[in-house]
C-alpha cells in the first residue's frame, strides 16, 4: 500500500512539473510578443534585412518618410545611401507582378536611381 502511494506521489509530481514547464513556455511566448510590440519604435522601422555572411547584412529602414540602405556588421553600421522614391518603386513592382522581385534586383534599381552606382564608376571604384 505504501509503494502505491509513492508511485502516485511521483506521478503527481511529474504532472505538476510538466504543467509548470508548459505554463512557462506559453507565458514567455506571450510576453515576447507583447514586449516586441511595445519595444517597436514610432519613427524608425526596419523594412527588410538580408544577411550577407555570418556577421554582416544589408538593411532597408524607414525613418519618418525617408528610406535608407544600411550596411551592418558586428562591429559597425554604415549608411550606404538614401533610397529616394522607394515607396513608389515598391508600389510599382507589387502592382506590375504578383511575384516579388529579388532583393538584389530591387537594390540595383534603387541604387541606379539614387546615383550611387554611377558615383562609384566616376571614382574609379568597382561595382
Amino acid at each position: 500500500m505504501n509503494s502505491v502511494l509513492d508511485v502516485m506521489s511521483a506521478i503527481g509530481s511529474l504532472v505538476i512539473i510538466c504543467l509548470v514547464i508548459a505554463l512557462t513556455y506559453y507565458v514567455s511566448r506571450w510576453y515576447a510578443r507583447r514586449a516586441g510590440v511595445s519595444a517597436g519604435s514610432k519613427y524608425v522601422k526596419v523594412l527588410d534585412r538580408t544577411h550577407l555572411g555570418n556577421t554582416s547584412s544589408l538593411m532597408i529602414i524607414q525613418v519618418g518618410g525617408k528610406y535608407y540602405l544600411l550596411g551592418v556588421s558586428d562591429k559597425s553600421m554604415e549608411m550606404l545611401c538614401e533610397l529616394e522614391d522607394f515607396d513608389r518603386h515598391v508600389e510599382e513592382s507589387s502592382m506590375s507582378d504578383s511575384a516579388q522581385a529579388p532583393f538584389g534586383q530591387l537594390l540595383r534599381g534603387l541604387m541606379d536611381k539614387s546615383g550611387t552606382r554611377s558615383k562609384k564608376r566616376d571614382d574609379g571604384g568597382s561595382e
